[in-house]
């Protein structure tokens, strides 16, 4: 809700209230609430295999990662930057 936030402490820095294109923005923002829910569970469902995907694509890019000394070297390590990827 950045978009909420950022409009409502700007006017408050300024001393106003919002203007009514800043409050146009805010109501389209909220209208646009459940399309953004349905990209964050089309995300959400597909978070493994795109995970997979870019790890396959980084490792292949950047094999030093996971060569011994890299930072995704090893069992754990690698679990560990797949996990957080994903974050």
């Amino acid at each position: 809700m950045s978009l909420v936030r950022d409009v409502i402490l700007t006017a408050d820095d300024e001393l106003r209230y919002p203007t009514g294109g800043e409050l146009t923005s805010i109501v389209a923002y909220l209208n646009q609430g459940a399309d953004r829910a349905r990209v964050a569970d089309v995300l959400t469902s597909s978070e493994r295999k795109i995970i997979e995907k870019a790890s396959r694509q980084l490792f292949k890019q950047r094999p030093e990662y996971v060569a011994p000394g890299g930072n995704a070297f090893g069992q754990k390590q690698r679990a560990q930057c797949l996990r957080d990827y994903s974050w």
